[in-house]
């Protein structure tokens, strides 16, 4: 995916695809855990604050915007930091997964790569001004509803709750 970025002239993609393609690969090697010690769970009080500062940056200011990529970075560390530490013995721990977790995980990834292949088909079919009409991608579909204020509010809402949500089930699944 992330040569494929680079293909459709999008290089700060690519290079956030390939970055994260290249964590999941050092991730299975098992030399993140060496930083097991210095991953950091910040207090509720401190989450709370963190999120009210991300939704007000990303409701009150323009989409697109310096400050928008600037929360969504900054969140993506966080996240990172606190969601991601590899098991103790450096192996994922797939005997105590719940049968009921690996079925959600599997349908979320299936979610996923449908998303992928939709942005990758409307890619090449919406090549020009008439196939982007005749083949629109999933932003062309949903930005009319996230350029109107409740829209940008409950996308804004759902982002950021889904992203507490994951993050909470994955420090529970450990």
């Amino acid at each position: 995916m992330g040569g494929f970025q680079f293909y459709r002239t999008a290089p700060v993609d690519g290079v956030v695809f390939l970055g994260m393609a290249a964590i999941l690969i050092v991730s299975l090697t098992g030399v993140l855990r060496r930083f097991d010690g210095w991953w950091w769970a910040p207090g509720r009080v401190l989450a709370v604050m963190a999120l009210a500062v991300a939704a007000i940056v990303l409701v009150f200011t323009p989409r697109h915007g310096w400050p928008d990529g600037i929360v969504v970075v900054a969140t993506g560390i966080l996240v990172f930091i606190v969601a991601w530490p590899e098991p103790s013995d450096g192996r994922a721990d797939v005997a105590g997964r719940s049968k009921r977790l690996t079925r959600s995980a599997i349908a979320w990834s299936c979610v996923g790569l449908a998303f992928c292949a939709w942005e990758l088909t409307t890619y090449f079919l919406g090549l020009g001004a008439v196939g982007r009409l005749s083949y629109p991608a999933l932003s062309d579909v949903i930005n009319p509803f996230i350029d109107t204020p409740v829209g940008r509010v409950i996308c804004v809402a759902a982002w950021l709750g889904g992203g507490v949500a994951l993050a909470r089930r994955g420090r529970r699944a450990r």
